[in-house]
């Protein structure tokens, strides 16, 4: 799964656990099947607009479930396009004993001059579910993401895209970190 350029790493099993997305963000998703799998490229919402933007979306469901996703994004934040939303799914199962909340929240900035940019996001999302003995899981993902794209000659754009994820509790209730580049 790649987001806006980035290889999100599964860290917790063998895939990305889709349920960390946010759907408020999302501009488009293409998949491809390519030998040996699947690839999935997520591209995100970017302000296109010189005025700032905000989307909120509610709703309540049987039985006792909510959502509600927000989005604010202005063009012009400290010298570039900002980008803050939430997004929070919470339910208490098909039989009302099965409890679970996700919770993802996520900030993006970034800084563009002179045909050169770079952008740096923080994305945290949680996840609390009642096992089938009644027990309490937990888990928490923090992704830090730095972007950067410029065009160093005539004809030639370089682009580089560098990061670190944490992982909280999950299967194995050990943290882990892993750094991507």
């Amino acid at each position: 799964i790649v987001l806006d350029g980035y290889a999100l790493d599964p860290l917790d099993g063998g895939v990305y656990d889709i349920g960390r997305l946010e759907l408020v963000n999302l501009e488009r998703v293409r998949v491809e099947r390519v030998a040996g799998g699947v690839r999935v490229e997520l591209e995100t919402l970017a302000p296109v607009d010189h005025r700032p933007y905000s989307l909120v979306e509610a709703g309540t469901g049987q039985p006792r479930s909510n959502v509600f996703r927000g989005l604010f994004q202005a063009p012009r934040v400290l010298g570039g396009p900002l980008s803050l939303g939430i997004d929070r799914i919470d339910s208490r199962g098909m039989v009302v004993r099965e409890p679970a909340n996700a919770f993802t929240g996520w900030a993006k900035w970034g800084l563009i001059r002179d045909g050169a940019g770079l952008q740096l996001e923080l994305r945290r999302s949680t996840a609390e579910r009642t096992g089938p003995n009644g027990e309490s899981l937990e888990t928490a993902r923090q992704d830090l993401i730095l972007r950067a794209r410029g065009a160093p000659a005539e004809g030639l754009t370089a682009e580089m895209f560098a990061g670190i994820t944490g992982l909280e509790g999950g299967a194995a209730g050990a943290d882990e970190r892993i750094e991507n580049t």
